[in-house]
């Protein structure tokens, strides 16, 4: 048994899929070559990047016994330089990232959700225009984890 705590090793085999972005192969960007942690938004000098974040876990219904059914959004978005066309750029991006996330059939992550309530689930994404007038565009996809959580323990997913 790992040491890791279980929420890190998905987010590490999320990100461990993005890191084949490279657009040598059969990627068009490669926001596979610099992968980041964090929610900050990239600059023109970070790209082409990727960010790998958990974003909000949330409960739907509590069984009073320590055990909730609970939800665990996936962030992953992708920014590379864009300086004419920014929406083309933006699919490229998000095409790459539902590629190498969603075209492997095992959405368990090698059995770190097998446990879960249908393993990892499409929620949504979008193309990510700059807001600060740098030539950076890029997308967003969001992805769920439902699974069951039991109170205290951290595998529980």
């Amino acid at each position: 048994m790992s040491t890791k705590p279980k929420l890190l090793r998905i987010v590490d085999a999320v990100a461990d899929r993005i890191s084949v972005i490279t657009a040598d192969g059969s990627y068009t960007t490669s926001i596979g070559c610099n992968i980041r942690r964090s929610r900050i938004a990239p600059s023109l000098n970070d790209c082409p990047c990727a960010l790998v974040y958990l974003d909000a876990r949330t409960s739907s219904k509590t069984n009073g016994y320590g055990k909730s059914v609970a939800t665990c959004t996936l962030v992953v978005e992708g920014y590379v330089p864009a300086s004419n066309d920014q929406e083309r750029a933006g699919i490229e991006v998000l095409s790459d990232i539902q590629r190498a996330v969603e075209s492997d059939d095992d959405l368990s992550l090698s059995g770190l959700l097998a446990h879960s309530n249908g393993g990892l689930a499409w929620a949504g994404d979008e193309i990510l225009y700059p807001e600060s007038g740098e030539p950076v565009a890029g997308a967003r996809v969001e992805y769920l984890i439902p699974h069951i959580r039991l109170f205290g323990d951290p595998e529980s997913i």
